[in-house]
């Protein structure tokens, strides 16, 4: 299940549960590592767009890609890779650098 089919079925304690269950749960766990990180790229873009009041056809637009090709990355259906967030990113006048910390 994805993380906003998560969000629109249960309330932020269910939530709290089930990110135990997942912290628990060590195959889950790798899938809940897996959507956050997506969650926290495609977030990043639409911050990126809305400061710059773009739209994700103008952001297709300037990929010389489809509205629905954008749609797909920025809903995670389908899978963006690094150079396709580095191209985003570029066309976006922005700089990415990954951090990470222990858990």
């Amino acid at each position: 299940m994805k993380f906003d089919q998560l969000t629109k079925t249960h309330s932020k304690p269910e939530l709290a549960d089930l990110h135990a269950d997942f912290i628990a749960d060590a195959r889950k766990s790798r899938l809940l590592a897996q959507e956050t990180l997506i969650l926290d790229a495609t977030e990043t873009i639409c911050e990126w767009l809305a400061a710059e009041s773009l739209s994700r056809t103008d952001l297709a637009a300037r990929l010389g890609r489809s509205p629905a090709y954008v749609s797909q990355l920025l809903n995670g259906s389908r899978n963006m890779t690094l150079r396709a967030f580095a191209d985003i990113a570029r066309l976006l006048n922005r700089e990415v650098r990954v951090s990470s910390r222990r858990v």
